[in-house]
Parts: structure tokens; sequence; C-alpha cells
């Protein structure tokens, strides 16, 4: 069967139009093909006749290829690059070596390759496509660059090798750094900020920063954290040798208000008033009805003097301080401890007090001798104490006839309170004349004015011998004497009035009469 094609005349092709062509590759050996496709096929041609231009080829043997100036293979070793004029591809060698399969000179085109083995310029490094994963390379280093220790461990330079320790690793699925004892955060040198220690949030948005001490300081320290948790609102706190403990959060300078809230320690607790300065520390409490006033304030100057003050000048509200008994049979007390601590004085009420008892003390301090003493309501004032004396004397008995008597013996004791002297006497008679019996020798002159005398009481001779003396009481205490009334001559008391059984004219003392008494008298 023939076929007979027409060639129309057509004066331009269009893209769609069909053109038939051989194709020994085909059974049919022809076949239509569009006329933009023919164009493509032409374009392609064109292209690499215009970069690549094809030279001769010989019949027999290898054939020469040359590529704009390279002929044939090159050498042994030798790798394709661009001219110094950058104008043509020639052949060069490279140092560094060679090795199997197509080797690279980066020259910066970014050209792709499909290659089965890639060799690194220099020595102890090599590159090899992955055998299960063409897109995969292996590199190894050889020749003393290989890594050392075990997975994760950092290299570092360790002398003309690497090397590597547990004691510095880094764990990529876990993302951590881990190095053994310490770390080195070092400064940026003089004007500028300290080692720093930078946590980000999880954002990497924020951080915190830990930055070290100033220069200036110039001394190193050591904070150790607690080797136990915290418990709530426990802060950190310096205690000693670098170590750090957790403490309850302090109030601050901010009011607490705990209302009907029961406070209970569960331990030892201490105040500490001392913050490393001389200023005054206090705790108050205070009362805020009507305006703050102080009720109790515990205080210390500079941590010295601790002080305790209750009410307040500022109000009308004066300070009490109660101390309680115990209910039955021991009463509050106030005890004032010595030097050492080991003994006290104490003030107590006693157990029986039926009403209250106020003292009032004096407004001004008292003179060297002085004395407190109450008027009977409680207000107290200063007075001078008694004096207090102790002595003898030697009386000696008078008479208005014949004078000083003679006496065997005789003596005298007295004590002076205050203005008052209590004074004993006695006296032994050996002779005496008569008349009115005086008694001189007294430690004190008495006061005698309007009429305040002194009183004497006197007793007869113990031994009943000589004349009787009639126990009396007289005030007759006058001046530096004592005066003894007797009768006169007709038996009548003279104006002393001393009763005596004997007549003035013979007595009324004779030998071996014994005179005692005693002479109670104020001082002039």
């Amino acid at each position: 069967m023939a076929i007979i094609y027409t060639y129309p005349i057509k004066t331009t092709l269009a893209d769609g139009d069909l053109i038939l062509i051989s194709d020994s590759a085909d059974v049919n050996k022809t076949k239509n093909a569009t006329v933009t496709s023919m164009k493509d096929a032409i374009d392609v041609v064109d292209s690499l006749t215009a970069t690549l231009p094809l030279l001769s080829s010989s019949a027999t043997g290898s054939p020469d290829l040359s590529i704009s100036g390279i002929s044939g293979y090159g050498t042994a070793g030798q790798v394709m690059r661009m001219n110094a004029g950058a104008t043509a591809l020639e052949w060069a060698t490279v140092s560094g070596g060679s090795g199997d399969g197509l080797t690279i000179y980066n020259d910066g085109s970014g050209i792709g390759l499909n290659i089965t083995k890639l060799d690194f310029i220099g020595s102890g490094v090599s590159a090899a496509v992955d055998a299960n994963d063409n897109a995969r390379v292996n590199v190894t280093i050889s020749g003393g660059g290989s890594p050392d220790g075990s997975d994760h461990d950092i290299q570092y330079k360790n002398g003309s090798a690497f090397a590597g320790t547990n004691d510095l690793r880094y764990h990529p699925t876990q993302n951590e750094l881990s190095v053994k004892h310490t770390v080195i955060v070092k400064g940026q040198g003089s004007g500028n900020p300290s080692g720093r220690l930078k946590l980000n949030c999880e954002q990497d948005s924020h951080a915190v920063t830990l930055e070290g001490p100033a220069h200036s300081g110039g001394a190193d320290y050591t904070l150790k954290f607690p080797s136990a948790a915290p418990a709530n609102n426990e802060i950190l706190e310096y205690t000693t040798a670098g170590n750090l403990g957790w403490i309850a959060t302090p109030s601050g300078s901010s009011d607490t208000n705990i209302a009907n809230t029961q406070l209970q320690l569960d331990n030892n607790r201490t105040l500490d008033f001392y913050d490393g300065s001389t200023s005054v520390r206090s705790l108050s409490f205070i009362r805020t009805n009507g305006g703050s006033v102080n009720m109790f304030k515990f205080w210390a100057d500079g941590g010295t003097a601790p002080t305790f003050t209750v009410g307040n000048t500022e109000s009308s509200y004066e300070g009490y301080v109660v101390i309680e008994g115990n209910g039955s049979n021991r009463t509050g007390q106030v005890q004032f401890q010595n030097a050492a601590g080991d003994y006290h004085t104490g003030i107590q009420a006693t157990p029986t007090q039926a009403a209250n008892i106020t003292y009032t003390l004096p407004a001004a301090q008292a003179a060297a001798g002085e004395f407190l003493k109450n008027d009977g309501t409680g207000v107290l004032s200063w007075g001078q104490a008694a004096s207090y004396e102790s002595g003898t004397w030697i009386p000696q008995i008078n008479l208005s006839v014949g004078g000083a008597a003679s006496q065997s013996s005789q003596g005298g004791d007295y004590v002076k309170i205050g203005d008052f002297i209590f004074a004993n006497f006695y006296v032994n008679i050996s002779s005496a004349g008569y008349g009115v019996v005086t008694m001189s020798g007294l430690p004190f002159a008495a006061e005698a004015t309007n009429g305040k005398y002194g009183t004497v009481q006197l007793f007869n001779n113990a031994d009943g011998t000589g004349g009787f003396i009639t126990h009396f009481n007289s005030g007759s205490v006058i001046g530096s004497n004592v005066f003894f009334k007797v009768l006169d001559a007709s038996g009548t008391l003279n104006e002393y009035g001393l009763p005596l059984t004997a007549a003035s004219s013979s007595g009324p003392l004779a030998s071996g009469d014994n005179i005692s008494g005693t002479i109670i008298y104020k001082k002039a």
C-alpha cells in the first residue's frame, strides 16, 4: 500500500503544525513532530555549539575532546578550572594530592555534581557519599585528627591533636552542657561589666542575669546553697563561712495585720535588733484607734542599752507594768540581778494584801543620809534619818550645903537617837553635905524652854543602908544638871519637890548611900 503526501503551500508554519521526520529507532521509520518540539531541539544544538564547539575525532583509539581550548583528558591528578583571563577552561595541577573519582576544586561556580566519592584537598580529611543514602556525605578525619573521648565529649586542642573528656560534654538531644567542678565567666575589662551568667526564658525574649562583684571589692568569697529544700515563703540568708540558709521571709517595713489570727512558735526564736550599724532599732506595739499611738516598745541604741517602754507621752494613756501572782500563795515579783546574773534583789507585795497601795516617789534627789518616809497617803518624801550615838559619862552628886559629895564609885552610859538621850547612872556616896541635891556631868545639855524638862527615874540604894530614897518620876532635867527635890527643915516639900524622910540639916545623903536611875530628855 502506498501513501502519497501532498505538500501544501504555507507561507508561515504554526507551532502546532506537524512535520514528518525519519526515526531509525522507530519500527515505522518515520514519525510526526510538532514545529515547537523541532524548534526546541534546534535551540539546544545551537547552544551547545556556541559554548562547547566540537572539534575533530580520530577514526581509531580514544576520541579527542576539546572544550573551549581543552584537548583530551589531561594528565593524572589534573583538574578543570577557568584560566587566568576567565575566557576558557583549562587543565591544571593543584597541590594537595588526588584520588579516585572526580576531584573538585572550589572555584565558586556552584555547579552541582552527582559523585561517588569526594576527596578534600589537604591531608587527613576525606569524604565519601554514604552507600545507603546518596544525599549524605560521610567525612573522615585521619592522621591524628580523629575525635577523642566518648560520644558527646567536647573536643579541644591538646598539643597537635584533638582531645576530649567526659568532664566537659554537650548532649544535643537533651540540650545540656555539663562541666565538672568550676565554670569561670571572665569579666570584660576595666569600665565594663563583670562576668555574667544569663538565663533566658523559654522564648528567649528576656532573661535573668547574674553578675560578679566589682573589682573594687578586692576579695573572693563563696556562697554555698543549703542541703535541704526550702519551705513556703522562705528566703536565703548568709549564715557563716560562706553558707546560705533558708529563713522565713521578713515583713520588711510593711505592716502586717494578723486580725484574729493566733501566733504560735514551734521552736525558740530570736528577734535581732542589730543590723551592723550604730542606729537605734526598735519593735513597737501600737494602737491605731484615733491615731497611731505607741503602747509598748522594745528598743536598743546601737545594739546596747536594751530598753522596754510602756505607754506613750503623745496620748492620755499612762503605762502600767503588772506582774501577777499565782492566784493562791505567791505574789508577782520584780527582780534586779547582780552583774554576774547569779543573785538578785526582789520587790514583791504581801500575799494577803486587801487593797491597792500606790507609792509616789519624790521629785528630787535626796541628800546624803536621807531616807524615804510616807505621809500616810502613799506620797513619799526624803527625811533626815536620826543620828545614833552611844557612850559613857561620869555622874557627880552635888548638895546646896557642902557642895560636891564624896563618891566611892560612879558610872553611866547613854544612847543618843536624834535629839533624844537615854542615860543610866549609879553613884556610891562616901560623905555629903545637905540641902538641895543636884547631879551634873550629863553627856549633853538638855532643852529647858517653856517648861520642857526631861524626866528622871530614881531608885534608892540597893543595900537598904543610909537614908531611904523613894522611887519617883520627876521632870527635873534642866540645862546640864539634874535636880532632885528635897524637904526643908519644917518637912515641907521644897520647890524641887524631892520627898525625903531625913531632915535637910542632917542629910539627905549619908555615907554608903547608893543612888541609881534613868534619865530621859531632849537635847538642847
